[in-house]
C-alpha cells in the first residue's frame, strides 16, 4: 500500500488518499496543516518478500488556504435555472443553514464576465473534500459556450466552459 506524509515544522501527518495508481497519487491535505511551506514524502510498500518500505525524495510545496479548481459543472444553464459547480480548494467551512458546511469567505462566480448569484457554497454532502456551489443563471447571458470562473477569497480558478441555452 501507499501513503503520503506531509512534513512541516518538525511534525509529520498522514494524508487521506482518494486515488492511487502506478503513476499518480491523489490525496487530501488535512485541515490542520498550516499554510506556508511544507514537504510531501510518498511512502510505498514494495512487492518484495520482506515487505520493506521505500520513500520518495522530499518534495517541497507551498500550502495555501485557497486554491479553487472547478471539477465539473452540472445542470441546464438557462436563464432562471440553477447550475451546480463541483470544486476543490475553497478553504475553511462552518456549520450553517440546513445543517450544511458553508464556506467561510465570499464565493464569487462569473459567467461571461457577469457576476451571478451564489445560492450555496460549501462542502458537498457525502463527498470528502469536494465543494458544491449552486449558482442562479441570470437573464442576459448570451447563448452558447461561455467562460465560467469561480473566485474564492480573491483567488480565481481557471476558466471552465458552460453551455448557455436560450
Amino acid at each position: 500500500g501507499a501513503q503520503v506524509q506531509i512534513q512541516y515544522s518538525g511534525q509529520t501527518v498522514n494524508a487521506l488518499l482518494y486515488y492511487v495508481s502506478p503513476v499518480q497519487i491523489n490525496f487530501y491535505v488535512p485541515t490542520d496543516v498550516p499554510v506556508g511551506s511544507g514537504v510531501f514524502v510518498v511512502t510505498a510498500q514494495t512487492k518484495n518478500s520482506n515487505g520493506s518500505l521505500s520513500s520518495s525524495a522530499p518534495v517541497p510545496v507551498d500550502i495555501a488556504t485557497f486554491a479553487p479548481v472547478i471539477l465539473a459543472v452540472t445542470g441546464q444553464a438557462t436563464a432562471g435555472s440553477v447550475i451546480t459547480l463541483w470544486a476543490m480548494g475553497l478553504g475553511p467551512v462552518q456549520l450553517g443553514a440546513y445543517g450544511l458546511m458553508w464556506t467561510t469567505t465570499n464565493t464569487v462566480v462569473t459567467i461571461n464576465g457577469i457576476s451571478v448569484v451564489v445560492e450555496f457554497s460549501g462542502l458537498a454532502p457525502g463527498l470528502t473534500g469536494v465543494y458544491q456551489v449552486n449558482v442562479l443563471v441570470p437573464s442576459g447571458i448570451p447563448a452558447g459556450e461561455q467562460s465560467l470562473i469561480l473566485t474564492q477569497d480573491g483567488i480565481a480558478s481557471l476558466a471552465a466552459t458552460v453551455k448557455v441555452t436560450p
